[in-house]
């Protein structure tokens, strides 16, 4: 048996919204388990997100290396 749902037409979604999230030091968190969701998208939505190092978000700019962060 084969189930089909229709597409949702580009009227029946509505216009794209910008979702945001900022990711930081403070509230990133490095697990091997499961967490909340910190945003829900629709199909539409469009993620407006960061990324940071794995060094503490230590390297900013081109030129620094892997060292920039210890001290």
């Amino acid at each position: 048996m084969h189930l089909c749902c229709p597409t949702p037409s580009r009227a029946q979604l509505g216009d794209p919204q910008t979702v945001q999230y900022r990711a930081t030091i403070h509230n990133v968190k490095y697990v091997y388990a499961t967490v909340q969701p910190v945003a829900h998208l629709k199909p539409t939505n469009i993620l407006d997100a960061n990324s940071l190092d794995c060094f503490g978000n230590a390297i900013k700019k081109p030129g620094d290396t892997m060292g920039a962060g210890q001290g």
